[in-house]
Protein backbone atom coordinates (compact mmCIF):
# COMPACT_ATOMS: atom_id res chain seq x y z
CA UNK A 1 0.00 0.00 0.00
CA UNK A 2 1.27 3.42 -0.71
CA UNK A 3 2.07 5.58 2.41
CA UNK A 4 -1.32 6.97 3.28
CA UNK A 5 -3.31 8.17 6.45
CA UNK A 6 -6.78 6.28 6.38
CA UNK A 7 -9.78 8.23 7.64
CA UNK A 8 -13.28 6.59 8.58
CA UNK A 9 -11.54 2.86 8.65
CA UNK A 10 -13.05 0.67 11.86
CA UNK A 11 -10.57 -0.81 13.72
CA UNK A 12 -11.46 -4.80 12.36
CA UNK A 13 -10.71 -3.39 8.95
CA UNK A 14 -7.46 -1.45 10.25
CA UNK A 15 -6.83 -5.13 12.34
CA UNK A 16 -7.34 -6.88 8.93
CA UNK A 17 -5.46 -5.21 6.37
CA UNK A 18 -1.93 -5.68 5.35
CA UNK A 19 0.74 -5.15 6.22
CA UNK A 20 1.18 -7.31 9.37
CA UNK A 21 3.73 -5.32 11.25
CA UNK A 22 3.05 -2.72 13.79
CA UNK A 23 4.52 -1.12 16.76
CA UNK A 24 2.70 -3.87 19.26
CA UNK A 25 4.50 -6.20 16.96
CA UNK A 26 7.80 -5.11 17.54
CA UNK A 27 7.31 -4.59 21.29
CA UNK A 28 6.44 -8.29 21.53
CA UNK A 29 9.52 -9.03 19.01
CA UNK A 30 11.66 -7.37 21.78
CA UNK A 31 9.97 -8.49 24.71
CA UNK A 32 9.56 -12.26 24.03
CA UNK A 33 10.60 -13.53 20.69
CA UNK A 34 9.52 -13.73 16.89
CA UNK A 35 7.57 -16.75 17.60
CA UNK A 36 5.37 -14.90 19.93
CA UNK A 37 4.81 -11.64 17.73
CA UNK A 38 4.15 -14.33 14.97
CA UNK A 39 1.55 -16.53 17.64
CA UNK A 40 -0.17 -12.75 18.28
CA UNK A 41 -0.51 -12.14 15.11
CA UNK A 42 -1.88 -15.40 13.76
CA UNK A 43 -4.62 -15.67 17.32
CA UNK A 44 -5.75 -12.70 18.30
CA UNK A 45 -6.01 -12.86 22.05
CA UNK A 46 -9.54 -12.30 23.44
CA UNK A 47 -9.81 -8.88 25.11
CA UNK A 48 -10.03 -8.78 29.02
CA UNK A 49 -12.31 -6.93 31.42
CA UNK A 50 -10.15 -3.69 31.79
CA UNK A 51 -8.93 -3.61 27.37
CA UNK A 52 -12.88 -3.75 27.15
CA UNK A 53 -13.20 -1.00 29.84
CA UNK A 54 -10.29 0.74 28.03
CA UNK A 55 -11.75 0.28 24.82
CA UNK A 56 -15.07 1.85 25.63
CA UNK A 57 -13.32 5.07 27.16
CA UNK A 58 -11.10 5.90 24.13
CA UNK A 59 -14.78 5.26 22.34
CA UNK A 60 -16.59 7.88 24.76
CA UNK A 61 -13.83 10.04 24.43
CA UNK A 62 -12.79 10.10 21.42
CA UNK A 63 -15.59 10.08 19.39
CA UNK A 64 -18.59 10.81 21.67
CA UNK A 65 -21.10 11.25 18.40
CA UNK A 66 -20.69 6.92 17.69
CA UNK A 67 -21.43 5.01 21.30
CA UNK A 68 -20.63 1.57 20.44
CA UNK A 69 -21.66 0.18 23.79
CA UNK A 70 -24.84 0.60 25.57
CA UNK A 71 -25.59 -0.15 29.48
CA UNK A 72 -27.06 -3.04 31.44
CA UNK A 73 -30.14 -2.71 32.94
CA UNK A 74 -30.25 -3.24 36.80
CA UNK A 75 -32.31 -6.20 36.64
CA UNK A 76 -32.26 -10.17 38.19
CA UNK A 77 -31.48 -12.11 34.73
CA UNK A 78 -31.87 -15.38 36.99
CA UNK A 79 -36.07 -14.70 36.26
CA UNK A 80 -38.22 -14.66 33.31
CA UNK A 81 -38.67 -10.59 33.29
CA UNK A 82 -35.11 -10.05 33.88
CA UNK A 83 -34.10 -11.97 30.91
CA UNK A 84 -36.48 -10.42 28.86
CA UNK A 85 -35.87 -6.68 29.96
CA UNK A 86 -31.73 -7.54 29.60
CA UNK A 87 -32.60 -8.76 25.79
CA UNK A 88 -34.56 -5.93 25.01
CA UNK A 89 -31.78 -3.61 25.56
CA UNK A 90 -29.80 -6.18 23.41
CA UNK A 91 -32.57 -5.89 20.40
CA UNK A 92 -32.38 -2.38 20.76
CA UNK A 93 -28.86 -1.88 20.43
CA UNK A 94 -27.77 -4.21 17.22
CA UNK A 95 -23.67 -4.56 17.74
CA UNK A 96 -23.01 -2.68 20.86
CA UNK A 97 -21.42 -4.25 23.66
CA UNK A 98 -23.43 -4.28 26.82
CA UNK A 99 -21.74 -2.57 29.69
CA UNK A 100 -22.43 -2.93 33.54
CA UNK A 101 -23.80 0.56 35.46
CA UNK A 102 -20.33 0.68 37.37
CA UNK A 103 -18.42 0.62 34.01
CA UNK A 104 -20.29 3.60 32.94
CA UNK A 105 -19.84 5.27 36.00
CA UNK A 106 -15.60 4.94 35.12
CA UNK A 107 -15.86 5.78 31.43
CA UNK A 108 -18.10 8.80 32.47
CA UNK A 109 -15.60 10.04 35.12
CA UNK A 110 -12.96 9.45 33.13
CA UNK A 111 -14.68 11.76 30.01
CA UNK A 112 -15.99 14.45 32.16
CA UNK A 113 -12.04 14.88 33.56
CA UNK A 114 -10.54 15.23 30.30
CA UNK A 115 -13.17 17.50 29.10
CA UNK A 116 -12.41 19.58 32.39
CA UNK A 117 -8.95 19.39 32.00
CA UNK A 118 -7.83 22.67 30.05
CA UNK A 119 -4.98 21.14 27.84
CA UNK A 120 -5.96 17.75 27.42
CA UNK A 121 -9.61 18.33 26.56
CA UNK A 122 -8.55 20.78 23.65
CA UNK A 123 -6.22 18.09 22.41
CA UNK A 124 -9.20 15.80 22.46
CA UNK A 125 -11.52 17.87 20.41
CA UNK A 126 -11.88 19.81 17.12
CA UNK A 127 -10.10 17.45 15.08
CA UNK A 128 -10.20 13.33 13.86
CA UNK A 129 -10.09 10.00 15.84
CA UNK A 130 -8.68 6.75 15.30
CA UNK A 131 -6.96 7.17 11.72
CA UNK A 132 -5.40 4.58 10.64
CA UNK A 133 -1.38 5.46 9.14
CA UNK A 134 0.35 2.69 6.55
CA UNK A 135 3.71 3.76 5.77
CA UNK A 136 7.37 2.06 5.84
CA UNK A 137 10.31 2.33 7.86
CA UNK A 138 13.85 1.62 6.39
CA UNK A 139 11.78 -0.17 3.38
CA UNK A 140 9.70 -1.88 5.71
CA UNK A 141 5.61 -2.08 5.27
CA UNK A 142 4.12 -1.19 8.50
CA UNK A 143 1.31 0.59 10.05
CA UNK A 144 -0.16 2.64 12.82
CA UNK A 145 -3.70 3.28 14.19
CA UNK A 146 -3.50 7.38 15.61
CA UNK A 147 -5.39 7.87 18.48
CA UNK A 148 -6.23 11.74 17.82
CA UNK A 149 -4.69 13.39 15.16
CA UNK A 150 -4.93 17.31 14.41
CA UNK A 151 -3.57 16.99 10.58
CA UNK A 152 -3.49 20.60 9.76
CA UNK A 153 -0.90 21.35 13.25
CA UNK A 154 0.75 18.60 12.58
CA UNK A 155 0.39 17.19 15.79
CA UNK A 156 -0.33 13.99 17.32
CA UNK A 157 -2.32 12.73 20.44
CA UNK A 158 -2.04 8.71 22.08
CA UNK A 159 -4.73 8.62 25.13
CA UNK A 160 -3.80 5.99 27.68
CA UNK A 161 -6.18 5.02 30.57
CA UNK A 162 -3.91 4.05 33.33
CA UNK A 163 -4.32 3.16 37.11
CA UNK A 164 -1.81 6.48 38.20
CA UNK A 165 -0.99 9.24 36.20
CA UNK A 166 1.61 10.79 38.67
CA UNK A 167 4.79 12.48 37.26
CA UNK A 168 6.82 8.96 38.77
CA UNK A 169 4.34 6.74 37.82
CA UNK A 170 3.91 8.28 33.84
CA UNK A 171 7.58 7.41 33.71
CA UNK A 172 7.30 4.28 34.70
CA UNK A 173 3.89 3.87 32.76
CA UNK A 174 6.46 4.89 29.52
CA UNK A 175 9.16 2.61 30.10
CA UNK A 176 6.94 0.00 31.30
CA UNK A 177 4.70 -0.14 28.20
CA UNK A 178 7.42 0.93 25.60
CA UNK A 179 5.83 4.54 24.76
CA UNK A 180 9.05 5.61 23.35
CA UNK A 181 8.94 2.68 20.93
CA UNK A 182 5.51 3.68 19.88
CA UNK A 183 5.88 7.12 19.36
CA UNK A 184 9.32 6.68 17.14
CA UNK A 185 7.53 4.23 15.43
CA UNK A 186 4.39 6.60 14.83
CA UNK A 187 6.32 9.47 13.81
CA UNK A 188 8.25 7.52 11.00
CA UNK A 189 5.43 6.35 9.93
CA UNK A 190 3.63 9.94 9.42
CA UNK A 191 7.47 10.50 7.89
CA UNK A 192 6.83 8.30 4.94
CA UNK A 193 3.41 9.54 4.44
CA UNK A 194 4.25 13.37 5.16
CA UNK A 195 7.95 13.62 4.41
CA UNK A 196 8.78 15.32 7.81
CA UNK A 197 7.93 14.62 11.48
CA UNK A 198 4.56 15.62 13.64
CA UNK A 199 4.89 19.10 14.98
CA UNK A 200 4.20 17.66 18.06
CA UNK A 201 3.44 13.83 19.69
CA UNK A 202 1.88 13.97 23.02
CA UNK A 203 0.13 10.97 25.41
CA UNK A 204 -2.99 12.21 27.80
CA UNK A 205 -2.83 9.85 30.77
CA UNK A 206 -6.00 9.14 32.64
CA UNK A 207 -6.31 7.67 35.76
CA UNK A 208 -9.02 4.76 35.76
CA UNK A 209 -10.26 5.55 39.14
CA UNK A 210 -11.67 8.27 41.37
CA UNK A 211 -10.44 11.41 40.92
CA UNK A 212 -10.08 10.44 37.71
CA UNK A 213 -6.27 12.64 37.62
CA UNK A 214 -4.89 13.87 33.82
CA UNK A 215 -1.81 13.68 33.05
CA UNK A 216 -0.62 15.28 29.49
CA UNK A 217 2.80 13.79 29.14
CA UNK A 218 5.81 14.53 26.13
CA UNK A 219 8.93 12.67 26.00
CA UNK A 220 12.17 13.80 25.50
CA UNK A 221 14.02 13.83 21.91
CA UNK A 222 16.07 11.67 23.81
CA UNK A 223 13.88 9.53 24.84
CA UNK A 224 12.39 8.67 21.60
CA UNK A 225 15.84 8.69 19.98
CA UNK A 226 16.77 6.00 22.62
CA UNK A 227 13.80 3.73 20.94
CA UNK A 228 15.96 3.80 17.25
CA UNK A 229 18.62 0.84 17.88
CA UNK A 230 15.61 -1.38 19.41
CA UNK A 231 13.51 -0.68 16.34
CA UNK A 232 16.07 -0.55 13.52
CA UNK A 233 16.72 -4.59 15.59
CA UNK A 234 13.25 -5.60 15.48
CA UNK A 235 12.90 -4.73 12.05
CA UNK A 236 15.71 -7.04 10.69
CA UNK A 237 14.44 -9.74 12.51
CA UNK A 238 11.09 -9.11 10.97
CA UNK A 239 12.61 -9.00 7.38
CA UNK A 240 14.49 -12.36 7.81
CA UNK A 241 11.80 -14.25 9.36
CA UNK A 242 9.53 -13.11 6.54
CA UNK A 243 12.14 -14.39 3.86
CA UNK A 244 13.16 -17.56 5.85
CA UNK A 245 9.81 -18.37 6.96
CA UNK A 246 11.28 -19.40 10.21
CA UNK A 247 9.80 -17.30 13.59
CA UNK A 248 12.15 -18.72 16.13
CA UNK A 249 11.81 -18.53 19.98
CA UNK A 250 14.50 -17.76 22.66
CA UNK A 251 16.66 -19.46 20.98
CA UNK A 252 18.31 -23.08 21.06
CA UNK A 253 21.41 -22.58 23.28
CA UNK A 254 22.20 -22.32 26.52
CA UNK A 255 21.31 -18.74 28.24
CA UNK A 256 23.44 -17.27 30.57
CA UNK A 257 21.92 -15.21 33.17
CA UNK A 258 23.48 -13.00 35.84
CA UNK A 259 21.30 -11.68 38.67
CA UNK A 260 20.96 -8.11 38.39
CA UNK A 261 23.59 -4.87 40.58
CA UNK A 262 20.97 -4.11 42.61
CA UNK A 263 20.53 -8.17 44.08
CA UNK A 264 24.45 -7.49 44.36
CA UNK A 265 24.11 -4.49 46.32
CA UNK A 266 20.89 -5.79 48.82
CA UNK A 267 23.46 -9.06 49.36
CA UNK A 268 26.04 -6.87 50.84
CA UNK A 269 23.60 -5.34 52.64
CA UNK A 270 22.62 -8.11 54.54
CA UNK A 271 25.99 -10.38 54.57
Amino acid sequence: MKPAFIFNQSESEYRAAKPELSQSVIKNMLAQSPAHARYQIDNPTESTPAMRLGTHAHNRILEPGNIRYAVAPAVDRRTTKGKAEYQRIIDENPGKEIITASDMEQIEGMAAAIEAHPLAGRLLQGSVAEVSAFGSINGTAIKGRLDYFHQADGIVVDLKTTSAASPDEAQRYAVKYGLHIQQFVYSDIYRSITGKAPADFVFVLVEKNPPYGVAVVRLTKEAVEAARGQVEKALAIWQQCEKSGIWPGYGDNVITVDLPAWSYRKLEVTV
